[in-house]
């Protein structure tokens, strides 16, 4: 079993926080980076690799909106839009246990065969996402970050 540590942080723009996920203790922008580096260097784009920021936590209520193939964006372009450049994932519900499975990147052909699938006791990984929806709640998600806040 896996374990997931969401956390607010300073998101490109300073002002607003986003969600940092951990899976295992371990940042998944670092983990897909790692993934997606050889692939996007025999491309000759290797600066693609891992190119992502996290979700607001206003967008971490949408999460289980889905597209048609059933994944859900867990990370966006730095740019800040969703669309533009998102990593997705399939996100399943069985038996007490929340899976991410099936990874992509929609506008490369790039393989995630072994990253994942990762899997979350349901009861842990609701209580991540709903420590994210009280911090939004009381309007986190825009705060002043300061050295070390």
């Amino acid at each position: 079993m896996n374990t997931i540590t969401l956390r607010l942080q300073p998101g490109e723009t300073p002002a607003y926080s986003v969600v940092q996920i951990l899976i295992d203790g371990h940042d998944l922008i670092g983990l897909v980076h790692v993934v997606e580096l050889p692939q996007a260097t025999e491309q000759g784009q290797p600066d693609l690799a891992g190119s992502y920021d996290y979700l607001e936590p206003f967008e971490w209520a949408d999460l289980p909106e889905r597209g048609e193939d059933g994944r859900a964006a867990v990370l966006r372009c730095t740019c800040g839009e969703v669309g533009c450049w998102p990593l997705r994932v399939r996100i399943t519900r069985h038996g007490g246990v929340v899976t991410w499975s099936d990874f992509q990147q929609p506008f490369r052909d790039w393989s995630y065969d072994g990253f994942g699938p990762f899997h979350f006791r349901e009861d842990e990984y609701d209580a991540a996402v709903a420590g994210i929806a009280a911090s939004r709640d009381r309007g986190m998600e825009r705060i002043a970050w300061k050295d070390g806040n």
